[in-house]
């Protein structure tokens, strides 16, 4: 496992703040995105399937309000 310095550290945690996803920055560091996620100890990253939630992003705003009207 690789070692990162403190400056590249700080450059990875401002990258991912701005918005530059997981992906990319590994890529940048020529490492696989689970390496990454385990020397900046961030939990474990997985990319969302982009399926039905992109399509109709407000059913899943109400969902939990359909499902406790059922409870």
């Amino acid at each position: 496992m690789r070692y990162l310095d403190g400056d590249t550290r700080r450059e990875i945690d401002e990258a991912k703040g701005q918005g530059v996803p997981v992906p990319r920055i590994a890529e940048r560091l020529h490492m696989e995105v689970r390496e990454l996620c385990q020397l900046m100890h961030w939990p474990q990253w997985q990319e969302i399937p982009t399926g039905n939630m992109v399509e109709q992003p407000a059913d899943y705003l109400w969902s939990c309000d359909r499902l406790d009207g059922q409870l």
